[in-house]
């Protein structure tokens, strides 16, 4: 009776080392997918950071000149 205890006992300790071992893994696993995501929305946020817009023409001299240099 003592010899069966002893061995769910173990077989429970089992269990719990391979969750444990299991949400370790899951975690790191996240924390990789985590940083390439960020990594890949820095790499798509930069560039549209060092696009300026034009000014507006407010004095309403839009479109009165045409090159027609030729």
């Amino acid at each position: 009776m003592e010899s069966l205890s002893v061995a769910s006992i173990m077989a429970w300790h089992q269990q719990n080392l391979d969750m444990q071992v299991g949400i370790s893994v899951l975690k790191k696993s996240m924390d990789v997918q985590a940083e390439s995501a960020l990594f890949l929305l820095e790499s798509v946020v930069a560039p549209v950071a060092a696009v300026s817009t034009p000014a507006l023409v407010i004095d309403g001299s839009l479109g009165q000149n045409i090159d027609v240099r030729v």
